[in-house]
């Protein structure tokens, strides 16, 4: 009894051992010859199964490459199929496929022999592909966290690769994606910080070439400058016009501002804004941050001189010269000189909004001066009063057109209503002023 007791125990072991391999030799059919994946992905999940309640020593080392392999193709087709019942096999199927691939080549880098890694490589650049796809769909479903993770991901496989790679486009994808994921996680901000300071060290330009399309009079993507020739010189009447996109690099030196403004890191902070602010001397977005941080200080001598040079680099922009009088009107309390710069922002620019509205305040200012000096006066000081109320008219007249003009582009503009209200008012133009004060009722209440 006991003697065929231990034959029995024998041959559970001696089959036990050999189970493995007719289970992937018919997910290798299932795949191969009759193109069955959820066959396919039975049979290999058996093999699972009794691979993993052994030890790997005991799996023929032929099986073993099979099966690493196999699981990853067989997982792929389920991440890349579109029939809802295939692809509904395994939820986490390209992570599995990225795992089995590189599995593969771990194990016959091992063994010496590589049976299946040039095509486990191939395979695996097709899940970063996926991997980036998801990314893509997480940022368009929200969640931005998610969809960074991803890029990271994808940045983090090509790097595995036999001949590795450095996916910069992911790269710059999961940090614009970490500074918005920042706004719910905090810890996404250095990440955020990390991948842009690394893009900038990397020259990263971001840099890509469209092409025409005839049809549709849209620009599309081609890749590099090659790329787009080749294109147009295959399909000469449907594309045309190469075309370099715009570099992102100011667009990483933005970022890091103001994610260094976000954490507080002011010692970053100020080094990247100089570091942003003399690459990039015309960029209104720099001068912005640097002139903040001068009036921050109460260092107007500097906010001038940084105002001065971006007029003479830039001087067809109107914001240097319009900034320049707000900080002389509103710091300085220096209204002729604010007054000068207004005029210089709207010579070159005559429909600018802010400047419009600014330069007719700069008026009602005066005007209010006069006011104070007719109050002065004394009761029977009746010829001077008139005088000096005449005077205020006039200004009043002048301030008007300003405030008109920039009421025509901006008629639900609060400040300009009230504005308009009161200079109305002491223009004698009631009706007008009535209807101003109307249209401030009428405004939406914050």
């Amino acid at each position: 009894m006991k003697l065929k007791l231990l034959i029995f125990s024998s041959l559970i072991a001696v089959g036990s051992y050999a189970q493995e391999g007719p289970y992937i030799s018919d997910a290798i059919i299932s795949l191969d010859k009759n193109n069955d994946v959820p066959e396919a992905y039975k049979f290999i999940e058996e093999a699972q199964s009794i691979i993993e309640g052994k030890s790997l020593s005991e799996v023929k080392a032929k099986n073993l490459q099979k099966y690493y392999y196999y699981q990853g193709l067989i997982n792929l087709r389920i991440a890349q199929s579109q029939d809802p019942a295939i692809h509904g096999l395994n939820e986490m199927a390209v992570d599995d496929a990225v795992k089995f691939f590189q599995e593969t080549l771990k194990y016959e880098k091992q063994l010496g022999k590589e049976k299946y890694t040039d095509e486990s490589n191939y395979y695996l650049q097709e899940c970063a592909n996926l991997v980036f796809m998801r990314g893509a769909a997480l940022s368009d479903a929200g969640n931005k966290a998610a969809a960074a993770d991803a890029f990271l991901s994808v940045v983090e496989l090509k790097q595995t690769l036999a001949t590795p790679v450095l996916d910069t486009t992911s790269l710059y994808n999961a940090a614009l994606l970490s500074e918005q994921a920042g706004e719910s996680n905090t810890e996404y901000f250095n990440k955020a910080i990390a991948i842009n300071e690394q893009l900038i060290a990397l020259g990263y330009t971001g840099i890509s070439w469209t092409v025409l399309d005839a049809e549709s009079q849209q620009r599309v993507i081609a890749g590099s400058k090659a790329s787009a020739d080749r294109v147009i010189e295959q399909q000469p009447e449907k594309y045309s016009a190469p075309e370099a996109t715009t570099p992102v690099t100011a667009d990483l030196y933005r970022a890091l501002v103001r994610l260094y403004k976000r954490t507080e890191n002011k010692e970053k902070f100020q080094d990247v804004l100089k570091r942003g602010r003399a690459q990039f001397p015309n960029d209104d977005f720099f001068v912005k941050y640097e002139l903040q941080e001068f009036l921050d200080n109460k260092d107007y001598e500097s906010a001038m001189k940084n105002l001065d040079l971006a007029i003479q680099s830039d001087p067809s922009n109107a914001l240097f010269p319009y900034v320049k009088g707000v900080i002389q009107q509103t710091e300085m309390k220096d209204n002729e000189a604010a007054m000068q710069s207004y005029d210089l922002a709207l010579q070159i620019n005559p429909e600018y909004f802010d400047a419009l509205y600014m330069k007719g305040v700069l008026y009602v200012e005066k005007a209010n001066a006069y006011t104070e000096e007719m109050n002065k006066l004394p009761l029977n000081a009746t010829k001077k009063y008139n005088a000096l109320k005449a005077e205020q008219k006039k200004v009043f007249e002048e301030a008007l057109p300003y405030f008109e003009k920039a009421y025509a582009q901006k008629d639900q503009d609060a400040d300009v209503l009230r504005a308009l209200k009161e200079v109305y008012y002491k223009l004698e133009m009631n009706e007008k002023s009535m209807e101003m004060n109307k249209k401030l009722q009428d405004l939406p209440q914050e």
